[in-house]
């Protein structure tokens, strides 16, 4: 029986074929150790996202706003038009979270509206909620407060004035905004309503606060600790007049985006400098609430 047929090489074909198999040899140990690196180090074969908490790397931690476990009643938009309040794109809104409940630990917290008008009056009603088996006659009523709105449309502040008694700690007030626009002759209104409860800070804030270096790192604490009001506040005034600024943009989108917070529509509207209470004197930087 002939056994199998091998093709036959001359001399020269084996040593052309030995240098072939040297070269092919030697590319797959390069691939070999090029995937290797990828592997043990990943940096090589991706950029790493931004914004992640990762000190030893130097990058930012994310802000992220971890709201109370409560509710309340109360609307953020001032939805319809009125003879003296023309339709506007976007409604009057309260910056609050969509559970229309937020807390705060200062006795005279900021509130902030969209206000899309260029100008108007707006009232602040607020007034305490009875506790349970508390009379009604307890309950602490503040005179209404006026504000002048001027440079709108734009999202705008307007603080508890420092002439009024402060919130009471562990209590919850029921704040109220009217929009009054239209001429003398014939005013309109719009209006939002919420919850806002006084607590007091815990240790872990006071903590966080004390090794915070800057004030984004104030907002972070705030923001993790559920304090809507003073998140939102240091956030908005680091916002005014920095709206190139990056990573405030994108802590802003990331504050006013969250899922339990929905204003995303509110995100590329401009902070302004506005408001002042009514009969009083508005300062050259246009800013005249009380310090």
């Amino acid at each position: 029986m002939k056994g199998l047929q091998l093709p036959s090489f001359s001399y020269g074909q084996e040593i052309y074929s030995s240098q072939w198999r040297s070269q092919i040899g030697k590319l797959l140990v390069a691939i070999t150790v090029a995937l290797v690196g990828f592997i043990v180090n990943p940096q090589i074969s991706r950029a790493k996202p931004i914004n992640l908490v990762d000190k030893q790397q130097g990058l930012l931690p994310i802000l992220e706003y971890n709201p109370p476990n409560h509710g309340g009643p109360g609307t953020s938009r001032g939805g319809g038009s009125r003879p003296g309040c023309p339709e506007t794109d976007k409604p009057l809104t309260a910056l609050n979270p969509a559970t229309n409940y937020g807390e705060t630990v200062d006795g005279y917290p900021t509130f902030w509206l969209y206000i899309p008008y260029e100008s108007g009056v707006v009232e602040l009603r607020l007034e305490e909620e009875s506790t349970l088996g508390e009379q009604n006659s307890n309950k602490k009523v503040y005179q209404p407060i006026l504000f002048q709105v001027s440079q709108g449309p734009g999202v705008m502040k307007f603080p508890l004035p420092r002439t009024a008694d402060p919130l009471k700690i562990n209590s919850k007030y029921r704040w109220r905004f009217f929009l009054l626009c239209g001429s003398d002759s014939g005013l309109d209104t719009l209006s939002v309503d919420g919850v806002v409860k006084r607590v007091e800070p815990t240790a872990k804030l006071t903590s966080e606060l004390d090794v915070a270096e800057t004030t984004r790192g104030e907002i972070i604490a705030y923001a993790a600790n559920g304090l809507w009001y003073e998140a939102l506040t240091k956030l908005a005034e680091l916002r005014r007049g920095n709206e190139e600024d990056g990573q405030v943009a994108i802590d802003w989108e990331a504050l006013l985006g969250h899922p339990i917070v929905r204003l995303g529509e509110i995100v590329p509207e401009k902070v302004v400098n506005c408001c002042f209470l009514d009969g009083e004197v508005q300062s050259s930087s246009g800013d005249g609430e009380d310090k």
